[in-house]
């Protein structure tokens, strides 16, 4: 028992939103099943361990997906934040085109060689250059780190491109953050990407 005080809040029923179309309303009415097996929120070597499981059955997918052409792949940092710099073959080295990816898997998912995996996929559907930003995550490195190294790569890329040369996307927690990130760009003063790309799984 805790001698703090706790405001304890009742189970209750949200209207799915009417403007939703009919698939996400439906999807939203889906009867959910009880407990979500996931650790309790200050249980850090827990969450861990969880997020090793996910990572590594993600691998396995993305283990039988060879990247349709070869991919040059270099390690990157930028202050705390690491990431990866991906050319498919055939990109030539004058296109100043770049693409900053920032990886999904709920905002706690998807780091190290699952972030690369991820880009070398997205690398080579765009044909294009992709900086991938292996973003810090909870338990170990909450909000606002993520959103941190997103920046410092995005100021990173501005050193050696015109902001009209990049664009800013992400899939599920990726394009959440990445909204993020344009509005963390115009709240610092900095010049805006060409383009947000945020992509949603469903």
């Amino acid at each position: 028992m805790t001698d703090k005080p706790t405001l304890h809040v009742a189970a209750r029923d949200i209207p799915v939103p009417g403007h939703l179309s009919p698939e996400a309303q439906a999807w939203l009415a889906m009867p959910r099943a009880a407990g979500s097996g996931y650790p309790a929120l200050d249980d850090a070597e827990g969450w861990r361990q969880r997020i090793a499981g996910m990572d590594a059955m993600v691998m396995q997918m993305y283990m039988h997906r060879a990247p349709s052409v070869p991919c040059t792949i270099r390690n990157l940092s930028e202050g705390e934040a690491r990431g990866y710099e991906i050319i498919p073959e055939g990109v030539s080295a004058d296109d100043r085109r770049v693409y900053l990816d920032i990886h999904g898997g709920a905002l706690i998912m998807g780091s190290g060689e699952v972030c690369k995996a991820m880009a070398t996929g997205s690398a080579c559907r765009l044909g294009a250059r992709v900086v991938a930003v292996d973003y810090r995550m909870p338990p170990d490195h909450p909000y606002p780190a993520g959103l941190d190294d997103c920046l410092a790569f995005y100021k990173a890329l501005l050193r050696d491109h015109a902001p009209g040369e990049i664009i800013v996307g992400g899939g599920s927690a990726g394009a959440n953050l990445a909204g993020a990130l344009v509005l963390r760009i115009r709240d610092e003063g900095l010049p805006l990407p060409a383009a947000a790309a945020p992509n949603s799984l469903r």
